[in-house]
C-alpha cells in the first residue's frame, strides 16, 4: 500500500454470516476507496471459493459453502468496489489437488 495504513476488516466469512447485502456493499464501498487512496486501480477479490472441505487452505477468504449467499455477497462487493473506479472481479482459488 505505498506505506500507508489500511483498515482492518472481518473477513468475508464474518460478513457472510451476516447476511447482509447492505453491509456487504459497504464493506466494498471502504475496499474500493482505500484502493483509490493508496494509489492503486486494481483490486483482486473477492474470492469466491465454495468452502465445502473445511481444511482446504485459503476457504476463509470466501463466503462461506452456500453458493447463492457467497455469489450474492461477492456481486455486491464488486458493485462497490467499481463504483469507486476500481476494477474487480471474481478471484478463484487455483486448486491444489486432483482427481483420482
Amino acid at each position: 500500500m505505498h506505506g500507508q495504513k489500511a483498515t482492518a476488516l472481518p473477513g468475508p466469512i464474518s460478513l457472510a454470516a451476516t447476511w447482509n447485502l447492505d453491509l456487504a456493499r459497504r464493506h466494498g464501498e471502504v475496499l474500493g476507496h482505500e484502493a483509490r487512496a493508496s494509489g492503486h486501480n486494481v483490486f483482486l477479490g473477492p474470492a469466491v471459493d465454495i468452502a465445502r472441505v473445511p481444511g482446504g487452505g485459503r476457504t476463509f477468504e470466501s463466503s462461506g459453502e452456500d453458493p447463492i449467499l457467497n455469489a450474492r455477497m461477492a456481486s455486491a462487493q464488486i458493485e462497490a468496489i467499481q463504483s469507486k473506479g476500481i476494477w474487480t472481479n471474481w478471484k478463484r482459488r487455483a486448486r491444489s489437488w486432483r482427481r483420482s
